[in-house]
């Protein structure tokens, strides 16, 4: 991903108009550059973001079955103990 747009020539003008010396204020506008432009690579993007909600959405469903798959053994083996039979799973 790209930085930010950060016109340096109109920040060096700015600066100049304010009484700032060329030199001055070229340095400075670079380093405001550079600063803003600063860290954005790492940003997530939206198909970031999608491919993260698709692996949650799939860690989620696969979670689901192994719940449901716990919650229908307790309730077999609690119908086992309520009918009588011996012990399913020790």
């Amino acid at each position: 991903m790209t930085g930010v747009a950060f016109d340096t020539l109109a920040a060096t003008r700015d600066l100049e108009a304010a009484g700032v010396e060329r030199t001055q204020a070229e340095v400075i506008a670079d380093a405001v550059r550079k600063a803003v432009g600063a860290g954005y690579d790492t940003l997530a993007t939206k198909a970031d973001i999608t491919d993260l909600k698709a692996h949650v959405d799939m860690k989620i469903s696969a979670l689901e079955v192994r719940l449901l798959n716990r919650l229908y053994v307790a309730i077999l083996g609690q119908a086992a103990v309520i009918v009588g039979l011996p012990k399913l799973f020790p």
